[in-house]
């Protein structure tokens, strides 16, 4: 299973790619005074990030851009569907066999997964 989407989701929601200058690096704590978060949860965020080949650490808490951050800071519609992707259709996507077993055959156009994530259920 793909744990991607938890630092995507935390990127856009809390607009991390733009917290650093595209060409420049920042602390942990610049990024983390940007973005209103405190300094641990976003280290844990910009990390995971990092691991999925979002961001760099170039040395011991400096995080630079890297191609996809980048493309994630410069690119506002590219920002606005990774958001999208990761806030409402991963949610979606999560609930489907939850709503195989409350509605299995169904075809109702209400009976989906995005009903479980949004819970409407």
């Amino acid at each position: 299973m793909s744990t991607s989407h938890n630092s995507e989701q935390a990127i856009t929601h809390f607009r991390l790619a733009y917290a650093s200058t595209v060409s420049g690096k920042a602390t942990f704590a610049e990024i983390a005074a940007i973005s209103r978060l405190d300094e641990v949860t976003t280290r844990h965020i910009i990390r995971h990030a990092v691991a999925q080949n979002i961001f760099e650490e170039p040395r011991p808490g400096i995080v630079s851009h890297n191609a996809a951050s980048r493309i994630i800071a410069e690119d506002d519609a590219l920002h606005d569907w990774v958001g999208a992707h990761s806030d409402e259709l991963w949610q979606a996507a999560s609930q489907t066999c939850n709503e195989l077993e409350k509605w299995p055959r169904s075809e109702e156009a209400h009976e989906i997964g995005f009903e479980w994530s949004i819970g409407q259920d």
